[in-house]
């Protein structure tokens, strides 16, 4: 498992925590970080993988948190191991594995805490696949706007949008410089815009168009990812379980180097102070 992943999932785990740490609904209802405290906290996100398709095998990844007695964790009737290194990333204790997707991609997750003691459960289901809606490589000009799309994953309850533009370009003092955005966030909608100014330094700043760079990925997600949700997991502890489909991404390759700003036109006028001061010396 390479570090980059620990960290990205990781992240994924602590906005997890702040869906029950700012207040969540139903039986579950927490209302401040000292009510989370009276029960262990569980954030856990499976995940389908598009390497392993043909295995139809998911990933998941759990931390558990404010426990006394030492948790064990199963996904699906499979057991998941402790990864020491993922528990420094996670901010708990962190289990790590595979596991075989159930019968209409369904995932059941069982957290026990000793032997025959309590125990919570969570059921969630994974999101169907979906499609780019045109091309996936695309072939990007300087200062253009960037549609994208994507059709409607079966279970989805939103999309997870997240990647970064970057392009370097020589300003007018003949300086190399870097317009770079990177963004992370949810949408319920099937195509999103990004407008010029988001992606693209402002023209008049940009001598010429050096290089462009860029990744766009859509996950389709299903469960709490939003501050005020209901908790998910129930029974012995506090807990949201959130998964993930397979995601879609963009390629783009840019056309070529556009010299923005031509080399100014030669001044071809008569100089005619130089001219007047040569009739002046005959």
């Amino acid at each position: 498992m390479k570090k980059t992943a620990f960290v990205l999932v990781a992240a994924v785990l602590l906005s997890l925590s702040l869906v029950l740490m700012t207040g969540c609904s139903d039986d579950d209802e927490v209302t401040a970080p000292a009510t989370v405290a009276q029960k262990p906290f569980v954030s856990a996100v499976v995940g389908l993988d598009n390497h392993r398709k043909a295995e139809s095998r998911s990933g998941a990844y759990v931390s558990v948190s404010n426990f006394t007695t030492c948790p064990g964790v199963t996904v699906n009737g499979t057991e998941l191991m402790i990864e020491p290194e993922f528990s420094v990333y996670s901010g708990g204790m962190g289990f790590v594995g595979d596991f075989a997707q159930g019968i209409d991609n369904q995932v059941n997750l069982e957290v026990r805490f000793g032997e025959g003691e309590d125990t919570a459960t969570g059921t969630i289901n994974m999101p169907g696949e979906n499609e780019v809606v045109g091309a996936s490589d695309i072939d990007i000009t300087a200062f253009q706007r960037l549609d994208l799309a994507w059709t409607t994953a079966s279970n989805a309850e939103a999309y997870l949008v997240s990647g970064y533009f970057n392009c370097r370009y020589t300003d007018n003092s003949d300086e190399s410089q870097d317009f770079d955005i990177r963004f992370s966030y949810t949408t319920t909608d099937t195509m999103m815009t990004f407008l010029p100014a988001e992606i693209w330094p402002a023209a008049a700043d940009v001598q010429s168009m050096d290089n462009f760079w860029g990744d766009v990925d859509v996950m389709p997600v299903v469960g709490p990812l939003t501050p005020g949700s209901a908790a998910n997991i129930t029974g012995a502890c506090n807990g949201v379980l959130v998964s993930f489909g397979y995601d879609l991404d963009w390629d783009f390759n840019f056309n070529s180097n556009p010299v923005i700003k031509a080399d100014p036109v030669p001044d071809t006028s008569p100089d005619w102070t130089a001219i007047v001061m040569e009739q002046l010396a005959r």
